[in-house]
This record gives structure tokens, C-alpha cells and sequence, in this order.
């Protein structure tokens, strides 16, 4: 009988069967697995978020500079001689779409330290070209206002603002039509609303589809928008609109009642029988 508990306990103070540790290494194996890929996936994941988040950062930082230089956009009214201050502006029907823009500014946004062309009021111009590695981004020259051949602006050195930046829309609000426009023919006005839309490639995935970053802009208005904007909103009569037929209208009834105001005067000073040079109510012989 001794003899029989002393084996039984042996037994039960032996290790665990073969059977035993493959299902625990089993289990161990799967429990590892599940936790690597999470882990994975989780690193995956917030590397992702970082590139994304760098991406927008670097497209809201191109929008703010955007925003600062056309916001003190020159010119639009009056003040818009031969076009020397023409907000200009070209879309393609691309995809993604490469808009070319150029307007007269007083910003230094854009322009590298140093450069001359800070402290005054010079040209900007944006637009979608090729790098040397076949990769696309915003490029931006600047020139003096004044200078208008286009052989030197051709000529002259880009900059590029954003190598991640691979497509570049803008359009413009027209009062008139109350609708957007992609483009814009007026010479001596400025648009009042611009809408920008940027398409921002990731750094490292050439696959995948570009963040979009969109922003309107408010302008500083012509007096001629102004005018538009102005009677159009107010639901003035299309004669009031422009500014055109609506002066010529006033000034013809200015000049209309005018004449009668000057009639009537020549009537009230010398009326029918009285004599010129002597006071009303004396007679001959007085």
C-alpha cells in the first residue's frame, strides 16, 4: 500500500505531458500573434496619421500665405490702369487641375529673405510645374509690377513652395451671374470671393489620393464690384446696376431740371409787362 502511494505521487509531482505543453505553446504562439499585429497595426496607423497630419500642415501653411498675399492684392477700380494691375487667372480641365494666377500684391508672402522685391508692390504669379525627379509642386516667381514682357517673366527662376502639392484650382464668385466662374476677364476690377482648392500628395505613398484643402478668400474690392455687389444685393433695378446707364439717366435729369430751375428764375425776375433796371410799382412820372 505504501508502495502504491509513493508511485501515484511521483506521478503527480512529474511535469506536464507533451500534450500538455503543445496546446500552452499553441495558445502562447496565437496570444503573441494577436498582440504583434495589433502592435503593428497601431504603429502603422500612427505613422499614417503623422504623415497626414504633416501633409496638412504643410498645405494650411502654403493656404495662409496664399490668403495674406491676395488679401493685399493692388488694384480693381479706378485705380487699374491698362491692365498693369489685372488680376489674371487660368484653370485647365485636368486631373488634378493646374490653375495658373498672377496678381499684384504688397505681401512679402512668397518671396525668399532678402529679396528686393519685399518692400514693395510687385507681381506674383503660381503655378503646377515638374520638378527634376518628375514629381510636380507649386511654383511661384515674382517680377516688379511694371515689368510686362513676356519673354523676362518666362525666363525668370521659379521657386517651389510645396514639392507635395500636385494640383492648384481657383475660382471666383461673380456677383452678377451669382455664380462661381474659372475664370476671370475683367481688367479693371478685382473678384470679391476666390475659392482655393489645393491637392496635397503624400510624401511617401505616390498611390494614394491627395488631401484636399479648400478656403475662400474675401478681396478687397473695385469700386466697380462694390457698386454690383452692392445694388445686387439690395435687388436694385438692372438700370442701377453697373453704374453705367444710371448715371447717364441722373445726370440728364439733373441737367433737365436744371434748365427748368433757370426758366423759372427768368420768369420770376422779369415777368410780362414790367421794366428792366427800375423797381416794380414805380411809374413814369414819379
Amino acid at each position: 500500500m505504501g508502495a502504491h502511494l509513493s508511485a501515484a505521487n511521483q506521478r503527480e509531482r512529474g511535469g506536464f505531458t507533451l500534450l500538455e505543453v503543445l496546446v500552452s505553446l499553441g495558445v502562447f504562439i496565437a496570444v503573441m500573434g494577436i498582440v504583434g499585429t495589433s502592435l503593428v497595426a497601431t504603429v502603422n496607423g500612427w505613422d499614417r496619421g503623422q504623415r497626414a497630419l504633416d501633409e496638412l500642415r504643410r498645405g494650411e501653411h502654403v493656404m495662409d500665405q496664399l490668403a495674406s498675399a491676395l488679401r493685399s492684392t493692388c488694384g480693381g477700380g479706378a485705380s487699374t490702369k491698362r491692365g498693369i494691375y489685372a488680376f489674371q487667372l487660368a484653370n485647365t480641365d485636368t486631373e488634378p487641375p493646374a490653375a495658373q494666377l498672377s496678381w499684384v500684391t504688397t505681401s512679402p508672402a512668397f518671396l525668399p529673405p532678402g529679396s528686393p522685391l519685399a518692400y514693395g508692390t510687385h507681381r506674383i504669379g503660381l503655378s503646377i510645374e515638374t520638378l527634376t525627379d518628375g514629381r510636380p509642386a507649386l511654383a511661384v516667381r515674382a517680377w516688379p509690377y511694371l515689368m510686362t514682357d513676356q519673354d523676362e517673366i518666362a525666363a525668370l527662376e521659379p521657386g517651389f513652395l510645396a514639392p507635395g502639392v500636385s494640383g492648384f484650382l481657383c475660382r471666383c464668385y461673380d456677383f452678377q451671374t451669382q455664380d462661381w466662374s474659372l475664370e476671370w476677364t475683367s481688367s479693371n476690377a478685382l473678384p470679391a470671393i476666390i475659392e482655393i482648392t489645393l491637392y496635397v500628395n503624400s510624401a511617401t505613398n505616390n498611390a494614394a489620393e491627395p488631401l484636399v484643402l479648400q478656403r475662400l478668400i474675401d478681396m478687397p474690392l473695385g469700386s466697380t464690384n462694390v457698386n454690383n455687389a452692392l445694388a445686387i444685393t439690395l435687388n436694385l433695378p438692372a438700370s442701377m446696376q453697373g453704374g453705367g446707364k444710371g448715371k447717364g439717366k441722373s445726370k440728364s435729369k439733373a441737367k433737365g431740371s436744371k434748365d427748368k430751375q433757370g426758366k423759372g428764375k427768368g420768369s420770376q425776375g422779369n415777368p410780362p409787362g414790367a421794366r428792366k433796371g427800375g423797381p416794380p410799382g414805380r411809374g413814369r412820372g414819379g
